[in-house]
């Protein structure tokens, strides 16, 4: 039990690679809606929502290691205050503000973007999706480990906070889209 502790321990406090790549010319019509900055929107129910699966999870650890792992989730399971959504050398890049260790390249499939994330202990996918109308993105995270003693999803929701950027190559460098509001 001691020896699941540490790798445990280990697993949380690793950085985890990134296995997105740079997005594919047929993806950036879709994959531009996302392009832009979001800030968190889903309030104190879903902030309270992500502690109570935190705190579910680590209560099915050994009692003595339940302070220690739920310390370390916390810091690392955060609800991010903005997201950043940009194309940069022809990949997408995020920012997440207030989510350490956050990896930056995503890619876009099948309407949404996709960050997936590896390690010799566990995998993490977090996938973003656009309301029809661009105004809402859900974040969904999906963590699997087998030093967790099981999943840790959770999904949280953002509100776009700036206009979106309109990609043009022949005009230069991006340029504001009217939103018409």
């Amino acid at each position: 039990m001691l020896q699941r502790s540490m790798l445990l321990l280990l697993f949380i406090s690793l950085l985890v690679v990134s296995t997105a790549g740079p997005a594919r010319a047929g993806d950036a019509v879709d994959g531009d809606r996302f392009l832009g900055t979001y800030g968190f929107s889903g309030g104190e129910s879903e902030a309270r929502s992500l502690r109570a699966t935190v705190d579910a999870l680590v209560d099915d650890f050994n009692p003595l290691l339940r302070g220690l792992a739920r310390r370390r989730l916390k810091r690392t399971v955060r609800v991010p205050e903005r997201i950043e959504i940009a194309m940069r050398d022809g990949a997408y890049r995020l920012t997440v503000v207030g989510a350490p260790d956050f990896p930056s390249d995503a890619r876009y499939e099948n309407g949404a973007m996709v960050l997936r994330q590896s390690s010799f202990e566990g995998t993490r996918e977090t996938r973003f999706h656009l309301s029809d109308d661009g105004r809402r993105l859900l974040m969904r995270v999906a963590t699997r480990s087998a030093l967790l003693p099981d999943r840790l999803d959770y999904q949280l929701t953002f509100e776009r906070r700036q206009v979106p950027i309109e990609r043009d190559a022949f005009a230069g460098p991006p340029t504001p889209v009217d939103s018409g509001s």
